[in-house]
């Protein structure tokens, strides 16, 4: 299975190969013999799983748009190894900023919550 986040296809060719001839003679049977195959291949799991650690691995890599991170969060609850970074860097830039007195930059937002910051922050998030 592959969310559909993933931008990632999967074709499956069913290639049925005989002699001319009997072609000719049963072309309906064979057409029939190629859908009751390409059918088979289909799942009868009423749940399929996702290959968590294929998106984990994705999300690692920054494969994922904003759109795939957050159904990776909302869905399977995954989320990148690299959140702790990016926050660290964030709040660096801002305290270049603040320093550099760039209009619009507030030294105060580096005292505020995380709850007060993050759009999604969890509890035991770190700013």
């Amino acid at each position: 299975y592959i969310p559909p986040t993933c931008s990632t296809a999967q074709d499956i060719a069913v290639l049925l190969r005989c002699p001319e001839q009997e072609w000719s003679h049963s072309d309906t049977r064979l057409l029939l013999e190629a859908y009751l195959i390409a059918d088979s291949l289909c799942t009868d799991s009423p749940n399929v799983s996702v290959y968590r650690d294929v998106v984990q691995a994705k999300l690692d890599a920054l494969r994922f748009d904003e759109d795939g991170i957050e159904w990776a969060a909302t869905h399977l609850k995954l989320k990148t190894c690299w959140e702790v970074e990016a926050v660290r860097f964030v709040k660096s830039i801002w305290k270049l900023f603040c320093e550099d007195k760039v209009e619009g930059y507030d030294a105060s937002v580096l005292d505020l919550s995380p709850q007060e910051i993050f759009v999604d922050a969890d509890e035991d998030a770190e700013w």
